[in-house]
């Protein structure tokens, strides 16, 4: 019956007399705690979802590439990178890193994030003329010292030391995209 339901008389559905509801209509007759668990992540608007696919030139065999800066595209921000200004994606060019990356290969950085030894960077160097853009690596990071960077390519099996002074930044890659 709806009025055990709503814990009064028919009386009060049908005429407004008798017994009053003890509860509203509108609540559940068992209403649940509040919840503990915090409020969701709101996924970012306004652009901040999305970030760039930057550009690249000729590659060459060793696996460098022109890094021109150019945005081709973009991509969507993931959760790691959410509120991370300057993040960028970037292909893989040539086969260098194989089979860790392969060629054509989105990935996504970090360029705030410390790089460390063991994780794979994106490294730009200085360009060696005026009016040329710098070119850069995608590599496995060994060790920065005072004078060198060492990096580590997979295929073929290379260590590149690079001095530092050549070495314009290193980039975190963070992870890989999804398109």
């Amino acid at each position: 019956m709806y009025a055990d339901s709503f814990k009064t008389s028919a009386g009060w559905i049908l005429y407004a007399e008798g017994d009053e509801p003890k509860q509203s209509a509108l609540e559940p007759p068992n209403p649940r705690p509040p919840s503990n668990a915090s409020e969701p992540v709101p996924t970012p608007r306004g652009g901040d979802d999305r970030i760039p696919i930057l550009g690249v030139g000729r590659g060459g065999d060793d696996g460098r590439f022109e890094l021109n800066g150019e945005t081709i595209g973009y991509t969507m921000r993931p959760k790691s990178l959410i509120g991370v200004k300057g993040a960028y994606s970037i292909y893989v060019v040539g086969d260098s890193m194989e089979p860790r990356y392969e060629a054509g290969e989105l990935v996504q950085v970090n360029p705030h994030k410390p790089p460390q030894p063991g994780r794979d960077v994106v490294v730009q160097l200085y360009p060696t003329a005026d009016g040329e853009q710098g070119e850069g690596l995608i590599k496995r990071l060994v060790s920065i010292t005072p004078t060198f960077v060492n990096l580590k390519q997979f295929n073929p099996p290379l260590d590149i030391p690079l001095e530092r002074k050549i070495v314009k930044s290193i980039h975190l890659i963070v992870g890989r995209a999804d398109e």
